[in-house]
């Protein structure tokens, strides 16, 4: 929150709500724009898609960003490596792990199921989020995405699976035991770990009627 106020200084009237969006109030119709990176999963979808549409004006805009991972072959070897690395350690983790679709395959999935946003995002992160009711409040589903191949030492990628949510789960043991076997990758491997993600993302407009 402090390093908010402090890159938002000057910007103009910005009101603060510290709560989890399920809790906080908010007022009905009064924004343009929701935009949410790499969070909107951690939210109630019994709650998060009407909270989203209920304070947005008609016509206004959600806007989902995330980066997924992507199957393509730069990146493969070095995907299963760190996946078998979660399953040593965390094998109920590693079972329930978002499939890995190649970049026309996530496209096209996107596109049978652009009728509703959230099955949309859902088929992305292979979440549970997907609502009949969220087709019936936004319209005008859009996607954009930008694949890439990013590389990690081993403190770079531990520091980024800790952003994760399934790193919360993990008992002290394990989390050090994970960081231990990405580095022992990074020395396997003799170079920084691939990942190939795609950056993704999705608008929809909150329906009008």
């Amino acid at each position: 929150m402090a390093l908010a106020r402090r890159n938002l200084e000057g910007a103009g009237e910005v009101e603060f709500v510290n709560a989890q969006f399920e809790d906080a109030s908010l007022p009905r119709e009064q924004f343009r724009a929701v935009f949410s990176a790499s969070a909107f999963h951690w939210v109630d979808p019994e709650v998060s898609w009407q909270k989203a549409a209920d304070v947005l004006v008609p016509g206004g805009t959600l806007a989902l960003v995330q980066y997924f991972g992507l199957e393509e072959p730069r990146g493969k070897p070095d995907q299963e490596a760190a996946l078998a690395a979660i399953r040593n350690v965390a094998p109920d983790i590693a079972a329930n792990w978002p499939a890995y679709r190649d970049l026309d395959g996530t496209l096209a999935g996107m596109e049978q199921r652009r009728g509703n946003v959230s099955e949309v995002w859902a088929w992305l992160g292979s979440y549970d989020l997907g609502r009949d009711y969220a087709g019936r409040l936004f319209g005008e589903v859009q996607v954009a995405v930008m694949p890439k191949l990013v590389e990690h030492t081993p403190d770079e990628l531990n520091a980024l699976v800790r952003t994760m949510s399934f790193y919360a789960r993990l008992s002290p043991a394990q989390c050090q035991a994970l960081e231990r076997e990405y580095e022992a990758m990074y020395e396997r491997l003799g170079r920084p770990i691939r990942a190939s993600t795609v950056a993704t993302l999705v608008t929809a407009r909150r329906s009008t009627e």
